[in-house]
C-alpha cells in the first residue's frame, strides 16, 4: 500500500495533469505553427535565389530576342567590319554575368563572336545548338563547360530572324555559371547551388556531377559539404514545381532544402539552410512551453509531498510504530506527540492509555498463568512421587512372591508405572507444561527399561534416533507405554540366554505432521514358545502385544509387526 504523501501526490497530479496536457498540446501547436513559418521562410529564400538566376537568364533571352527579331544581326553586325568589336562592347556592359556572345551560320560555324579566337569554331555538336535549330525557339542549355574557355557556363541561344522559314543560324550568349551561384541576399550559413536536370551542380568548387558525390568529396572540395546525398537529390530535378525536403548534407549537418525550377529552362536552384537555424526558435519556445508547466507540476507535487510528510505522514508513522510495539507486546510508555494535527495527538494519547491498560491486564494474566504453571508442576511432581510410592509398594510385594509368573507380571506392571513416573518428571521439569521434549524423554526411558530387564539385557545395545520434537502430554502417555512394551518385549524375548544384539528406535515425520516410530531388533525374531510348527508366536500373542495394539488405536493408528530377520514394530500417529 502506498504511503499517504504518495497518495496526496497522485491526487494532486491527477488534478494538474489536464492543465499540463493542455499546455503541452498548445505548445506543440505553436511549435508546428512556428515550424510551418520557418518552412515558408525557407521557401521564400528559395524563390529569392531562383529569382536572381531567373533574371539573368530572362535578361539574356530578352537581349537575344531584341537583336534577332529586329534584323539587327545581319544589318548592324555581320555586315560590319568591326563585328567582333561591337559584340565585345555589348559583352563589356555585362562583363560580370556574360562570358561571351556570338553568331553561327546554319551549319554551326561561328561567324562572329566577342572573342576573336572563337571565329570559325564549329559548335554544331552542342546539344543546345541542335535543340535551338530543331525548335526554332529561344533555348537555355544545361550546365556545361565552354569550348572556348573551359569554364562552366549556361548558354542562351536564339534562332536568327523571324521572317525567313529557313534556318539561318543562331545567336548565343554564354552566361558565367559562377554569376548564377552568387546569392547576396541569402544568410551566411546558407548553401546555394545551381543544378540541372542532367544531374550536374554548379558550386564554388566548379561543376560537379551529382552521381559522383560522396562524403569523401569533402576532402578535396569542402565547399560541397552543403549538398545533400545524391539519393535524396536525384528525384528533385524530376518535379515541375518547388520541392522542399529535409536531409543531411555531405558534411553531416541536418538541413532543410528547397529546389526551385527556373522558368523556361532545365535549371534549378538548390538552397539549404541548417535545420537548427530554422527551427531553433520554435524548439526553444516548445521546450519553454513544456518545461514551465511540468516544472510547476513537479513543484506542486513536491510541496504536497512535504506537506503530507510533515503535517500528516510523520505523525502517522509515529502512531504506526506505537501500534506495532503494542502488537509485539511492548507496552512501555512513549513520549507524547508534540507536532502534528490535534486529531493525531489525541489518537496518540488514546493509544498510550490503551497500552497502559493492556499492560496492567497482561501483568495480571501473567501472574495468573505463573500460578497455574506452578500448580501444574506441583501436580505433576506429586503424581511422580505417588507413582514412585506405588513402585516401591510393588517392589515390597514382589519380594514376598514365589511364583515366577506372578513376579514377571508384577515386574511388567512396575515397569509401566515407572514409565509414567518418568513422563511426569519430564513434564514438570520442562519449561513448557504443554509439550514434552520427546527425544530426551525416550533416551532416558530406554535406559530405565534396560535396567529393569535385569543382567540379561546388559549385552543389548540400544540406539535412539529421535529428534528433539515437542509432543503434547495426551499423546506422550500412550506413545511412552507403547515404546516401553515394545522395548521390554525385545529385550526379554529377542535375545535369549544373554545374547548380544542391538535394538534401534527411530522416528520420522512427514510434511503433513504425521510421525512414524519404529522399534527394530536383530534378535531371534518371532519365535513360538512350544517350538512346534504352526504354533502361535509368544511375542505376538502376549499381554504386552495386546496393550501395544490398544495404545496404537488410542493414537488413531494401526500397529504393524515385521520380521524376520529380527523383529520390527512400527506405528504412526499425528503430532498435533
Amino acid at each position: 500500500m502506498a504511503p499517504l504523501y504518495a497518495r496526496l501526490m497522485a491526487v494532486l497530479g491527477l488534478l494538474l495533469l489536464p492543465i499540463v496536457i493542455y499546455s503541452i498540446i498548445a505548445a506543440y501547436g505553436a511549435y508546428r505553427e512556428g515550424r510551418a513559418q520557418s518552412v515558408e521562410a525557407m521557401r521564400q529564400l528559395g524563390e529569392l535565389a531562383a529569382s536572381q538566376d531567373q533574371s539573368l537568364t530572362d535578361s539574356a533571352k530578352r537581349l537575344l530576342t531584341a537583336l534577332t527579331r529586329a534584323n539587327v544581326v545581319p544589318n548592324l553586325l555581320l555586315q560590319s567590319s568591326s563585328c567582333v568589336a561591337r559584340m565585345a562592347a555589348i559583352v563589356e556592359g555585362f562583363k560580370t554575368e556574360y562570358s561571351y556572345m556570338g553568331i553561327t551560320d546554319a551549319l554551326g560555324h561561328v561567324l562572329c563572336s566577342s572573342r576573336a579566337d572563337a571565329v570559325g569554331l564549329d559548335i554544331s555538336d552542342r546539344p543546345w545548338w541542335q535543340e535551338t535549330r530543331r525548335t526554332n525557339e529561344v533555348f537555355v542549355s544545361d550546365l556545361i563547360e565552354s569550348k572556348l574557355t573551359g569554364e562552366p557556363i549556361v548558354t542562351v541561344a536564339a534562332p536568327l530572324g523571324n521572317k525567313h522559314p529557313a534556318f539561318g543560324g543562331v545567336m548565343f550568349i554564354g552566361i558565367d555559371a559562377h554569376a548564377l551561384t552568387r546569392q547576396p541576399g541569402l544568410p551566411g550559413d546558407a548553401s546555394a547551388y545551381l543544378i540541372d536536370r542532367s544531374g550536374h551542380a554548379m558550386t564554388s568548387a566548379g561543376l560537379v556531377s551529382l552521381a559522383d558525390l560522396s562524403p569523401e568529396s569533402l576532402k578535396t572540395h569542402p565547399a560541397l559539404g552543403g549538398l545533400p546525398d545524391a539519393k535524396q537529390l536525384a528525384p528533385a530535378p524530376e518535379g515541375g514545381g518547388i520541392r522542399q525536403f529535409a536531409g543531411r548534407g555531405l558534411d553531416g549537418r541536418q538541413r532543410i532544402y528547397v529546389v526551385t525550377p527556373l522558368q523556361g529552362s532545365r535549371l534549378l536552384t538548390l538552397v539549404g539552410l541548417p535545420e537548427s537555424r530554422l527551427l531553433n526558435s520554435a524548439r526553444q519556445n516548445l521546450w519553454r512551453a513544456v518545461i514551465v508547466p511540468v516544472a510547476m507540476m513537479v513543484w506542486a507535487l513536491l510541496l504536497a509531498a512535504l506537506a503530507g510528510h510533515f503535517m500528516v505522514a510523520r505523525s502517522l508513522r509515529s502512531l504506526s510504530r506505537r501500534a506495532r510495539a503494542l502488537r509485539r507486546g511492548d507496552y512501555s510508555p512513549r513520549p507524547p506527540l508534540r507536532r502534528g494535527p490535534q486529531e493525531m495527538r489525541q489518537l496518540a494519547e488514546t493509544l498510550t492509555a490503551l497500552a497502559e491498560r493492556i499492560s496492567r491486564h497482561e501483568q495480571s494474566l501473567s501472574r495468573s498463568i505463573e500460578q497455574k504453571d506452578a500448580m501444574l508442576k506441583e501436580i505433576h511432581h506429586r503424581i511422580k512421587n505417588n507413582l514412585q510410592v506405588v513402585t516401591s509398594l510393588m517392589s515390597l510385594q514382589a519380594g514376598r512372591l514365589r511364583d515366577p509368573v506372578a513376579m514377571a507380571a508384577l515386574a511388567d506392571l512396575q515397569r509401566r508405572v515407572r514409565s509414567l513416573s518418568l513422563l511426569h518428571k519430564h513434564l514438570y521439569e520442562g519449561d513448557d507444561l504443554r509439550y514434552l521434549d520427546f527425544g530426551r524423554f525416550v533416551t532416558e526411558l530406554c535406559q530405565m527399561v534396560k535396567e529393569s530387564c535385569g543382567p540379561a539385557a546388559q549385552n543389548v545395545a540400544i540406539e535412539v534416533d529421535i529428534p528433539p520434537i515437542p509432543l503434547d502430554p495426551d499423546r506422550a502417555v500412550p506413545v511412552a507405554l507403547l515404546i516401553t512394551e515394545a522395548l521390554s518385549n525385545a529385550l526379554r524375548h529377542g535375545f535369549p540366554a544373554g545374547a548380544r544384539g542391538q535394538v534401534t528406535i527411530g522416528l520420522t515425520a512427514d510434511a503433513d505432521g504425521k510421525a512414524t516410530i519404529a522399534i527394530a531388533d536383530d534378535g531371534v525374531g518371532w519365535l513360538s514358545t512350544a517350538g512346534e510348527e504352526g504354533a502361535a508366536p509368544e511375542r505376538v500373542q502376549s499381554m504386552g502385544m495386546s496393550l501395544m495394539q490398544v495404545f496404537a488405536r488410542q493414537l488413531g493408528g494401526e500397529l504393524e509387526v515385521g520380521g524376520p530377520p529380527g523383529a520390527t514394530i512400527r506405528f504412526s500417529f499425528a503430532l498435533a
